[in-house]
């Protein structure tokens, strides 16, 4: 009911002993292992590379374009932020020459005063 080795070899014709079989395999890994050597050191060119490389480029092209417009809203926002500082430094000025005019002014002593003042001012009065 065995496996008879001795009548396996003699119909094979091929009589390996141990060694030769360690001797045969670590061969075999060998020449494999430079097989996988050899192919990783020449270069190539496969369709993935070709389509990241594509993919890499339009990308930087799209945040290129992204970053330029950016840059323009930025400068058109910084524009507008020094015309508003220069309104309001404009404003403030005239503002405070208003207020020193307006702290100047004092209240009419006579009636004759109170008609020139109006009349300076285009309210032609009817009191003379």
């Amino acid at each position: 009911m065995g496996i008879d080795l001795d009548k396996i070899k003699k119909t094979v014709n091929v009589d390996l002993n141990v060694g030769q079989i360690i001797y045969g395999i670590l061969g075999l890994v060998i020449i494999f292992v430079l097989i996988g050597w050899l192919s990783n050191t020449f270069p190539r060119q496969s369709i993935v590379d070709g389509i990241v490389k594509q993919t890499k480029e339009q990308i930087e092209k799209d945040t290129k374009k992204q970053l330029e417009e950016k840059q323009s809203e930025i400068d058109k926002l910084v524009n507008d932020l020094k015309l508003s500082q220069d309104e309001s430094e404009s404003l403030k000025i005239k503002y405070e020459k208003l207020k020193g005019e307006y702290n100047r002014v004092k209240p009419p002593k006579t009636t004759k005063e109170t008609v020139d003042r109006f009349n300076n001012l285009g309210y032609p009065s009817s009191v003379r």
